[in-house]
């Protein structure tokens, strides 16, 4: 059964920060998120679709054998 997560509280110390206060801690996830470099190269994307394509040949030659 899927779990839809309506609220996802987040609690931690960001660079040794004594308080709540000191950190605006969605500008900190924002910044981490805009310096990542998300692009994938074609060898990279390659791989991704054959993990899926043999995880789903997996997952249908299981059904088949129910």
């Amino acid at each position: 059964m899927p779990v839809e997560i309506k609220e996802l509280l987040v609690r931690g110390v960001v660079n040794k920060s004594p308080s709540d206060s000191n950190v605006d801690i969605i500008n900190t996830v924002r910044e981490q998120i805009e310096s990542y470099n998300f692009s994938l190269t074609t060898a990279e994307k390659n791989e991704i679709i054959k993990e899926c394509i043999l995880e789903f040949k997996s997952l249908l030659d299981r059904k088949s054998n129910f």
